[in-house]
């Protein structure tokens, strides 16, 4: 055999056995076959090298897969013909394609996607077969890399990241697909470990991917963790919200329930995952580690307790049973050395809260616990042979108190009893003595050697205690553990170091307290009233017999005054050797010698000596069974505690006798005995006072005051001169107790039996009033130390000591104790102003407290709310149906128990009912608010103040639209065209719906219930509350408890989440039906489509969802943003969806993660943030980079000048892209920095390194930092302000500050800048021109506030960028650049403009100039720049001549004739005295022309002289020309030679002037107007000047004639100048000269200027 055919033979092997190829798929036809000779099927495909063509007329046709043609993996079966199901026959080829060609699969035991499929019958080859798509399954596609998954009804690629079961490729080989960037392989999967992977196919009932050996899909666990085989490391856990929710999260540190251990032991022998910062690891727990006891672990995902048990088998789990506030070894931290023996020890304590909620603490300090595993332990922290450790010691070998460290305050200690007790408990402490710890022997033995003897136990407070390792001083002290031995006192014995439990050695006795030592001296006694009762107390100045152990008579009297008792080192006895004289106010010892222990009074001055003193003596008390007082005068240092002479009360006991030091009253009788009887016979009052430590005797009482008897506990009524036993229950001033300020602090409660307490209240506090004075005060107030009584005003009060609910009063003097027992009402106390509510626990326990804003229910189930607009200010309401932000919220410390308010409708009555809640994540729609939202989307509770925006609802509706009391009150037709375009959905302005439908079973007992409870409230709801009465309560619940059962029929499934969507401060919550304009979208990996599979009218079909829109998840409770245009998810070619269209990224899923984000779309600003999209209009400035979309701020000012950056302004309706400025402009952005922005260098900088914060009030400021180069300081607010002055750090200059963003005022800086400034920016101003400013807010002024104004206004002058402050000069106009407002000051008082023309402007400071001042043929009013040379008449009646040359107006300062450059002809006179120059207008003929200065003018409409040109100069035309003789000088030779011919020759100067206003004027007729257009000069023919005779050819005269425009026969009439018809050009006999011609002229001309 040779080399080739071996060859051969080894390739066939392998084909067959590793290759595995069963058949050869059959190439598709050639499209070289298929020619028109030999024509191929219809309906079948060929290949022509490169691309797939299509069979039509049985030759080639256009390429159908390939090159710009559909790509994908493409199956034909033998017949060359497209393989869409298993009905069309077998797999004959695959082709893959793709835009540079198709390419032949040879090897088809790898698994294709089929491209082209219909259905799922044919997804993918298996060999040569079709394999059907089945649920669930994923399967590997060679061709694209990426994994194919199926549901029941399609398949569909994908390349999102995670882990597929692989059914496709050989099962037998358990592959797996791995996806990552988008990219796909599968691999073979072997080995015995346990794996576990998230599935990324079925995430919604098996998520979890399991091997072991082989792989399936199980369900999550929720008891335990995974490891998650994805990370090698083992960092990460699989944790299981559900059985059908996973997640894969990292851990580096905690221990876990292994899950797999909880799946099958036998592969996974290890209980518990532990997590450390090297990774996660399996911890098997052994049956040695659980003999004797129970192991114990925090479980790091529930935080739960995790217990370990089991002799053989061990087996973890969480503990079920109630471990509520109990302790624990913590078996994960074991203590570095322990020598107890047996006992185990650890470093840690786990401590589980009233939610079973575990913590483990590392113990470090000496601390005791109750073994949560056993009472009989006791788990001991100390430390043991220089080692500190945790360990438990049995309870049966230990005694007395421990400190109970695990006390959450009512039970500091723990009790172990004796040696025959078998467990410990925990024990309330009294603060009243001592306990006495563990001195038993166990405990103070090896190993522990804890030595407690010598010391005590003392308990500060009921909550706390402690170990006093002080040294004790030897004596009795007060055992606090009485109730378990029935001992009342402690021994401590320091000879012998011992302590004991005592009873006292007699009922009625005294000993000193030890505890109270202090300088040799005791504060206190101990009084021990039984052999079973002993009490400390601080004595009265006095003597006391001592009962303790004492020698023969020392020690035995102790003597007690202010600075407290001591024994008597010398007691007196009564019988003495030698005689003594006794004072008042001594004592002496044994009456008798040899008696017993009597101790004796001294009430009188008398002798003793060596005999017993006699029975019959008056001046010394006997010892009797019964209190006795005595009256007596004692002198300074006779008796404890006086230092001066006084008379006081004193009582003598057998073992006692002391100075009456109480407040209150004493009656005694004769027999010196107190009684309770007011019978005045021999009876003496005394009133006490602890203050003067005095008691004064009375024969009589004060009328109308009620008095007290501490002894008794009687009460009295003092009426007149009567004493009588108090015999009316109630309230009352005690007047037998007045402090040293004369207030009454105490008021006595009394029984109708004259039994009666005093009580001094501590708070403010009201009762009602049973004293003589109720008619007209029927309140007692108690404050601040003084109690007296009060008119009421209707309304609510705290009740008896803030424990007896409140008291209400209907009248000023109608006042009860309320029946009810809400949480809340109005206070009508002294406080209110401060503490505007009264709070009430479980209705009784009351106090006034401070309101916080917000409602307040006042009970559940009620229809009552107290509205709270500020911390002092709340009012009574009536509740709608609706949501209230809860403000009780803010005395909740646990943010998870806060509610929200919730009021609708009752099902069986209509009434509205209101109850606490708890709230659910989400936004709620404040029922009174439109545009607040209470946000309990975070950890707390608040409201929120929204503009525009779309919100997750916390609340639901029904997706059958029936009851619902979260939709609309209110619903109009109208409305419904609102919900028409989905484009419009932030313009919803609808009210939302509260839909109640009544119980159809309504029962009518719950009707007749509330009529009586109306019935029942008329009383009460009287006053100002109108609150109901308490009895109802039980009524209202059992209508609350019927609202519960109704719910509870309510098909979970049939509710759905909602949206709140919020336009200009108008928000909605969407109802059902409005909820199907909102579209739903599919997300993946923030691409998202329109998801129109569950819409069924094709009117109902939203196609696409524009950029800034919204859409939501299919169960409304997911809300995506849309960055990009969404379109729907139907642009599919051949099955297989085309991305050419769509971007890679076109939304976000709206989270917390992008709560620091800003997204811009055009010029709307967003906000994302969990459960809400926000559109921004907030006044400010914002720098956002839209590439990133971040809100630019910090230190970094790159940041603000990179390319992506845009500055948007914002001023609180919308917000807008703003330009770069054109001069340089300061800008205070959101993030309170200021930013200059540099025109030159097209930059921003930072104009400060730290921000100089000022604060601005009236136009002055005050900075933190020198105001100096720079021009400008920040308020906190973040306002902008401008230095109107140099101003130093911490002083107060003038400055300038807009508090409106729209709002621009303008700022004058100290460096002689002018700023247009609003709250948030600066720009400089560098155009030319004027600005004015009003100076009381310094905004442009307005017209109406240059005169209205106090404060005045200031003209601001700038040249380019200098600017400066000018006074506005008389006689100019100022136009204002910003107002284009022109106006003049002139006598203090500001004028503008009343009539267009000219007028004498300055627009800047370089320019004074005239200027026209016009209306346009829009209507506007324009002022523009004269350009002509001349005289100009401004509106203000002002003459002023113009020369552009040299660029300024002059006024006329002399008396002239002016004609205007518009051709008005003026005489303005001159005053040489300072008046106003007057001008008068000069009128004139209309149609006849003027000789002006060498210049021709016609006279048109308006009396104007328009110049003679062109074409009004007309040759043939004869014309009448004036020659004004005030121009004579500029007459024309020929005229001014005829005009001297008729004044010599016809002694007459031919004149006109018609009009006063009018010239005076020698008229002339002329023709032959000539116009010499290059010289601009006009000449004319003279016919004939007025007057002027000639002879005509008869030798006749004829005279010119103006009327007649030339010469007429001469006629000489009576009365007229005789030389009339003289020829004018005859010689003269007398000769006129020149100069008499132009005298005569002059003559005429002041003549007629005068007349």
């Amino acid at each position: 055999m040779n080399l080739l055919k071996l060859k051969r033979i080894f390739y066939l092997v392998y084909v067959i056995n590793v290759l595995k190829v069963y058949s050869t798929p059959t190439d598709l036809q050639l499209c070289t076959s298929c020619t028109s000779s030999s024509p191929c099927d219809a309906n079948t495909y060929c290949f022509d090298g490169t691309n797939i063509k299509s069979i039509n007329n049985g030759i080639p046709g256009s390429v159908k897969f390939g090159k710009g043609a559909s790509s994908g993996s493409i199956f034909f079966n033998d017949d060359s013909k497209l393989l869409k199901t298993d009905n069309d026959g077998s797999i004959g080829s695959i082709y893959t394609c793709s835009s540079s060609g198709c390419t032949p699969i040879t090897e088809t035991s790898k698994t294709y996607f089929n491209s082209i499929a219909s259905g799922i019958s044919c997804i993918i080859n298996d060999n040569n077969n079709c394999k059907k798509g089945e649920a669930n399954e994923s399967y590997y596609d060679n061709y694209s890399k990426r994994v194919i998954n199926c549901s029941a009804s399609k398949c569909l690629p994908s390349s999102v990241t995670g882990y597929y079961i692989d059914y496709g490729t050989d099962p037998s080989m358990n592959y797996l697909i791995t996806c990552i960037n988008n990219s796909c392989t599968t691999e073979p999967h072997s080995g015995t470990e346990v794996e576990f992977y998230l599935d990324g196919l079925d995430k919604t009932s098996q998520p979890i991917i399991y091997f072991d050996g082989k792989f399936s899909k199980i369900p999550g666990n929720v008891s335990g963790v995974y490891l998650d085989s994805e990370t090698k490391s083992g960092s990460n856990l699989i944790v299981c919200e559900s059985t059908t929710k996973c997640v894969s999260l990292s851990y580096n540190e905690g221990i876990f329930l292994n899950a797999a251990n909880l799946l099958d032991k036998t592969k996974s022998s290890k209980q518990l995952i532990v997590c450390s910062s090297t990774g996660c690891i399996g911890k098997e727990i052994s049956s040695t580690d659980t003999t004797n006891h129970a192991n114990y672990f925090v479980d790091g995902l529930t935080k739960k307790l995790i217990q370990c048990s089991g002799n053989t088998d061990v087996s973890c789990e969480i503990v079920m049973n109630n471990i509520s506030n109990k302790y624990y070894l913590d078996y994960a931290t074991p203590s570095s050395s322990c020598s107890m023996g047996n006992s185990f020890c650890r470093a840690n304590v786990i401590y589980c809260n009233n939610s079973s909620r575990c913590v483990s603490s590392l113990i470090t300090s000496e601390s005791y616990f109750i073994d949560g595993d056993s009472a009989e332990n006791l788990i001991i922290c100390n430390t043991f042979d220089s080692k500190f450790l945790c360990t438990t010691v049995p309870a049966s070998n230990l005694n007395n108190y421990y400190i109970n460290s695990g006390s959450n305050g009512e039970y500091p200690l723990i009790y172990c009893g004796d040696s025959t007790t078998t467990s410990c408990a925990e024990k309330k402490a009294s603060t009243s003595g001592y306990y006495i710890p563990d001195i038993g022997t166990f405990i103070t033995s090896s190993p522990y050697n804890l030595d407690f003897n010598g010391h005590l136990i003392s308990c500060s407070s009921t909550d706390h205690c402690e170990i006093i390792y002080d040294a004790f001083n030897e004596g009795y002290y007060i055992n606090a553990g009485v109730d378990n031995t029935n001992k009342p006192l402690i021994y401590l014995d320091n000879g012998s170091n011992l302590i004991s439990e005592q009873y006292p050695n007699d009922k009625d006795s005294y000993y000193v307290d030890s505890s109270s030592s202090i300088s040799n001296s005791f504060t206190h006694l101990i009084y021990c009233s039984t052999l079973n009762n002993c009490t400390s107390f601080d004595p009265e100045d006095g003597y006391f017999l001592n009962s303790g152990s004492f020698d023969g008579e020392t020690n035995v009297i102790i003597s007690c005054d202010k600075t407290g008792c001591k024994f008597d080192s010398n007691v007196q006895l009564c019988t003495v050797e030698e005689e003594k004289i006794l004072k008042p106010g001594n004592y002496c010892y044994r009456k008798k010698e040899g008696s017993d222990t009597d101790i004796n009074f001294v009430i009188k001055e008398f002798a003793i000596n060596s005999e017993d003193i006699s029975d019959d003596n008056k001046n010394i008390t006997y010892t009797t069974s019964f209190p006795v007082y005595h009256y007596i005068p004692v002198s300074p240092n006779n008796f404890p505690g006086i230092n001066k002479f006084m008379s006081t009360l004193f009582e003598v006991k057998s073992n006692s006798i002391t100075r009456v030091n109480s407040n209150g009253i004493y009656i005694i009788n004769n027999k010196n005995e107190k009684v309770d009887s007011i019978n005045y016979n021999g009876l003496t009052l005394y009133i006490c006072s602890s203050y003067t430590q005095l008691c004064t005797p009375y024969q009589s009482c004060k009328r109308e005051t009620y008095l007290y008897d501490e002894t008794s506990g009687k009460g009295y009524y003092c009426f007149g001169t009567n004493l009588s036993v108090i015999s009316e229950a109630g309230y009352y001033i005690d007047y037998s107790y007045v402090d040293r300020n004369g207030k009454t602090p105490s008021i006595i409660k009394c029984q109708s039996t004259g039994n009666c307490e005093r009580f001094t209240p501590k708070t403010n506090t009201y009762f009602i009033n049973s004293g003589f004075d109720n008619y007209s005060k029927a309140l007692i107030h108690c404050e601040n130390g003084s109690c007296t009584t009060q008119e009421a005003t209707p309304g609510y009060y705290v009740a008896e000591f803030n424990q007896s609910g409140v008291i209400n009063c209907v009248t000023r003097i109608s006042c009860k104790l309320s029946p009810l027992r809400y949480n809340y009402y109005i206070n009508s106390g002294s406080d209110k102003s401060i503490y505007p509510i009264i709070y009430c626990i479980k209705g009784v326990k009351c106090n006034s407290k401070r309101a916080y804003s917000g409602y307040y229910l006042v009970h559940e189930n009620n229809d009552l709310i107290i509205n709270c607009k500020s911390s002092n200010s709340c009012l009574l309401e009536k509740a709608s149906a609706g949501y209230y932000y809860n403000a009780a919220n803010h005395d909740v410390v646990a943010a998870d128990v806060e509610t929200v308010i919730k009021c609708y409708s009752s099902t069986y009555t209509d009434k509205i009912i209101c109850n606490s809640e708890r709230k659910n994540e989400g936004f709620y729609l404040w029922k009174n608010n439109n545009n607040v939202l209470i946000d309990c989307m975070g950890s707390r509770c608040k409201t929120i103040v929204v503009d525009t925006g779309v919100f997750h609802s916390a609340s639901n509706v029904k997706k059958s639209n029936l009851v619902s009391s979260k939709g609309r009150d209110e619903y109009n037709e109208d409305d419904e065209n609102l919900l028409v375009n989905h484009k419009e959905r932030f313009d919803y302005d609808d009210d939302l719906d509260n839909i109640n439908k009544k119980d159809e079973n309504i029962n009518e007992e719950v009707k007749n219930i509330h009529e009586k409870y109306n019935e029942l409230n008329m009383e009460e709801s009287n006053n100002l509350n109108d609150l109901p009465e308490n009895e109802l309560n039980e009524r209202t619940n059992s209508e609350s408890e019927k609202e519960v059962q109704l719910s509870s029929r309510t098909n979970t499934e049939d509710i759905v989440s909602t949206i709140i969507i919020c336009n200009k401060g108008i928000c909605n919550e969407l109802t059902v039906e409005e909820l199907k304009t909102i579209p739903i979208c599919s997300y993946i990996d923030d691409l998202c489509y329109v998801d129109n599979s569950g819409t069924n009218a094709q009117t109902d079909r939203i196609n696409v969802v524009a950029s800034g829109e919204f859409c939501t998840d299919n169960s409304r409770s997911t809300l995506y943003f849309a960055l990009e245009t969404i379109v729907e998810y139907n642009d599919v070619i051949s099955g297989v969806l085309s991305t050419s269209k769509i971007p890679s990224k076109n939304c976000i899923k709206v989270s917390s993660q992008y709560s620091n984000n800003f997204f811009t779309i055009g010029n709307n600003i967003y906000r994302v943030d969990q459960g809400l999209i926000k559109q921004i209009t907030d006044v400010g400035y914002y720098f956002i980079n839209i590439s990133k979309n971040e809100l630019i701020h910090g230190n970094d000012i790159k940041e603000y000048n990179k390319s992506d950056v845009l500055l948007y302004k914002c001023d609180g309706n919308s917000c807008r892209i703003m330009d770069k400025p054109e001069s340089n402009t300061y800008y205070s952005d959101v993030s309170k920095r200021i930013i200059k922005y540099s025109v030159e260098e097209d930059k921003y900088f930072y104009l400060n390194a730290r921000e100089n914060i000022c604060t601005f009030f009236e136009n002055t400021c005050t900075p933190k930092y020198d105001i100096s180069e720079n021009d400008f300081c920040l308020t906190a607010e973040g306002n902008l302000v401008v230095a109107g002055e140099k101003i130093k750090s911490r002083e107060t200059g003038k400055c300038y500050m807009s508090s409106v963003i729209n709002e621009n005022v303008l700022a004058y800086s100290s460096n002689s800048v002018l700023y247009l400034l609003n709250s948030n920016a600066a720009i400089q101003l560098t155009t030319t021109g004027y600005y004015f400013a009003e100076n009381n807010k310094y905004y442009s002024a307005e017209y109406r506030t240059f005169n209205d104004t106090r404060a005045g206004v200031t003209l601001y002058g700038c040249f380019n960028n200098a600017c400066k402050v000018y006074e506005p000069q008389p006689n100019i106009y100022y136009f204002d650049m910003l107002t284009n407002y022109l106006i003049q000051k002139k006598d203090k008082v500001w004028i503008s403009p009343n009539n267009v023309g000219y007028i004498y402007a300055s627009v800047n400071p370089n320019e004074e100039y005239i200027f026209s001042y016009i209306i346009s043929s829009s209507r506007e009013l324009l002022l523009a720049k004269t350009n002509k040379n001349g005289w100009y008449y401004t509106i203000d009646k002002k003459m002023y001549k113009c020369n552009n040359n040299s660029g300024g107006c002059t006024e006329i300062d002399d008396t002239a004739y002016v004609l205007t450059v518009d051709y008005v002809l003026y005489y303005c006179v001159v005053d040489s005295e300072g008046e106003e120059t007057e001008c008068f207008r000069k009128t004139c003929n209309i149609g006849e022309i003027y000789y002006i200065e060498n210049q021709y003018y016609k006279c048109v409409s308006g009396s104007y002289y328009e110049p003679i040109r062109s074409k009004t100069c007309e040759y043939d035309e004869v014309v009448i020309i004036n020659f004004p003789l005030i121009y004579s000088e500029f007459f024309p030779t020929s005229v001014y030679k005829t005009i001297n011919n008729i004044a010599k020759n016809n002694k007459y100067l031919p004149t006109e002037k018609k009009r006063r206003s009018d010239l005076e004027v020698i008229q002339g007729v002329f023709t032959n107007c000539t116009y010499n257009s290059l010289g601009e000069y006009t000449e004319y023919d003279q016919i004939c000047m007025a007057n002027y005779v000639k002879m005509n050819e008869d030798n006749e005269p004829d005279i010119c004639s103006i009327k007649l425009l030339g010469y007429t026969y001469c006629t000489v009439e009576e009365g007229d100048n005789p030389n009339k018809c003289d020829p004018s050009s005859a010689s003269l006999q007398k000769y006129l000269s020149s100069w008499h011609i132009a005298t005569f002229i002059i003559s005429l001309i002041i003549y007629f200027i005068m007349h």
